[in-house]
């Protein structure tokens, strides 16, 4: 929940904070003031809508799955473990799919909007993949050892190459795949 709309230097200091200060645990952050929660997680941004989620969170899975998500992480079918982590409150499918892949090394592919832009910039799924269609997409091309790869290097393309404004076409690995990569190249 961290993650979503922040960078990844912000996100890493709201979350040391909160495991500083309270602990990540469904019991420590269900128990904890809001206002304590949103302190954390202020670098992160969003800190109040962020902290109510984090605490609604914590509470159901203590509720629903006595504090212990492992058994649906670990034992479930991926497509009930996703649906299940998704119906917590504030959770979606990128952050289900994050949690499945890097916590419980599941084989899914979690999708951000650089993989989203990259992927539009390309066009094998036409100018506006949708999260699934690019999901559906590298699972079926990739081997499920691959997923973890292939999604940080993407993130990394994203962020420093195929950035969504002035976009680095000269030195992008893949520019000859995509239209935009291959007008540039012609105009330089």
């Amino acid at each position: 929940m961290l993650s979503q709309n922040t960078s990844y230097k912000n996100e890493m200091r709201a979350f040391r904070a909160l495991e500083e200060r309270i602990g990540v645990e469904p019991s420590r952050l269900a128990s904890e003031d809001i206002s304590t929660i949103e302190e954390c997680i202020r670098p992160a941004g969003q800190q109040k809508q962020r902290a109510m989620r984090i605490k609604a969170v914590a509470k159901e899975i203590l509720e629903k799955y006595n504090g212990d998500l492992w058994p649906i992480l670990r034992l479930e079918p991926v497509e009930e473990a996703r649906r299940k982590l998704m119906a917590l409150p504030g959770v979606g499918r990128k952050t289900a799919d994050i949690v499945l892949l890097f916590c419980a090394k599941r084989p899914v592919f979690p999708v951000d909007r650089h993989i989203i832009r990259i992927f539009g910039r390309l066009g094998f799924l036409g100018p506006r993949p949708g999260y699934e269609d690019i999901r559906a997409f590298v699972e079926k091309a990739l081997e499920p050892e691959d997923y973890l790869f292939a999604h940080l290097a993407l993130i990394k393309l994203g962020r420093e190459i195929c950035r969504a404004r002035k976009p680095d076409c000269p030195s992008c690995p893949i520019s000859d795949l995509c239209s935009l990569g291959r007008e540039t190249l012609k105009r330089t």
